[in-house]
């Protein structure tokens, strides 16, 4: 069976999921659409799409689209997500952030319910050798009751000025919502739901005048069920040095991932252990042709991909949150 795919943004993240299907196979790119024309052509030349549409609907109602991907930017895709289920896709991959705003929650919800549709959201960490090597180890037990968890996560290669999408707080929701959200997803299926969360951003427009250059930093608190704490430090920030660092502390031993290196470590010794190599955007893009031709679930599904903006938007209120939107989904 070959699946056909459409997609809507053809800019960096679509390039590499049209690579993956192309490398895979399983897919014919039968159409794209992009605000910007010669991108779009330009993709769909590189990729071999069959189609460049001239509108949204054009690609969703003329080309026989039945797996959409959708690659623009995050305050868009509630959007996109609608037209999709109007137009009868009932297989939709969607990029993260899925939500800019919390109450475009509950319609998305309602209307995948109404019609039965199938919605992938591109937390691709799920999909991590190294973090499903730490899912496998937590799960375990070996690590014994888990009383906390650390992130850091650090680009210090930010180059973005002001007008870019990236380097707008209020459209991009910046290093928070970006970057944030594949961690909070990351803990959720780690750890269950949140149950509080609290955070505090600065940067971006809402702390630095326009002739300083943009720059963004996020820490927050989330906590699970059984009293676990988990610690964010998340920057998109220009010179330093990079970084991305979990830690799981149990009362057993302690689960590290340092970049791909994972390892568990005690009193007495470490144990490293070594991951299989993998291209973490094709085995993303299995499981989305997995879910378009066999109608299952997808590794992130809409409502997780909710529930870890839901819980990033409440951090970023700055002020303690119950969670009480966990109630409502």
């Amino acid at each position: 069976m070959t699946v056909k795919a459409g997609f809507v943004g053809c800019g960096r993240m679509a390039s590499f999921h049209a690579g993956a299907l192309n490398a895979i196979g399983g897919a014919e790119i039968v159409g794209v659409y992009d605000i910007d024309m010669p991108k779009a052509e330009s993709f769909a030349k590189k990729f071999g799409a069959k189609k460049v549409c001239s509108s949204r609907e054009e690609l969703l109602k003329e080309c026989g689209v039945e797996l959409l991907l959708i690659c623009d930017y995050g305050h868009q895709h509630a959007e996109e997500l609608h037209a999709a289920m109007d137009a009868g896709i009932r297989s939709i991959f969607c990029e993260k952030p899925v939500i800019r705003k919390w109450e475009e929650a509950s319609a998305l919800l309602q209307k995948q319910k109404e019609t039965s549709s199938l919605i992938a959201v591109g937390h691709v960490r799920r999909v991590f050798k190294p973090q499903m090597k730490m899912k496998e180890i937590i799960d375990s037990g070996i690590l014994g009751k888990i009383h906390f968890c650390r992130i850091q996560s650090w680009n210090a290669g930010f180059s973005r000025q002001w007008g870019n999408y990236f380097a707008s707080y209020e459209l991009s929701g910046g290093a928070a919502l970006d970057m944030g959200t594949h961690f909070a997803d990351l803990l959720h299926w780690f750890f269950g739901c949140p149950e509080e969360a609290r955070g505090v951003v600065t940067g971006m427009e809402n702390h630095l005048a326009k002739e300083e250059k943009p720059s963004d930093y996020f820490s927050g608190t989330v906590i699970y069920p059984g009293g676990i704490v988990c610690g964010m430090d998340i920057s998109y920030q220009r010179y330093g040095v990079g970084k991305m660092f979990m830690e799981v502390y149990g009362e057993n031993a302690t689960l590290v991932c340092d970049g791909s290196n994972i390892s568990v470590l005690n009193k007495e010794q470490e144990t490293k252990y070594t991951l299989p190599a993998a291209d973490p955007h094709q085995d993303q893009m299995k499981c989305i042709l997995k879910m378009a031709e066999e109608k299952v679930q997808p590794p992130c599904t809409l409502k997780d991909g909710i529930i870890a903006c839901g819980t990033i938007l409440s951090m970023m209120n700055f002020n303690a949150n119950k969670l009480d939107f966990m109630k409502g989904i």
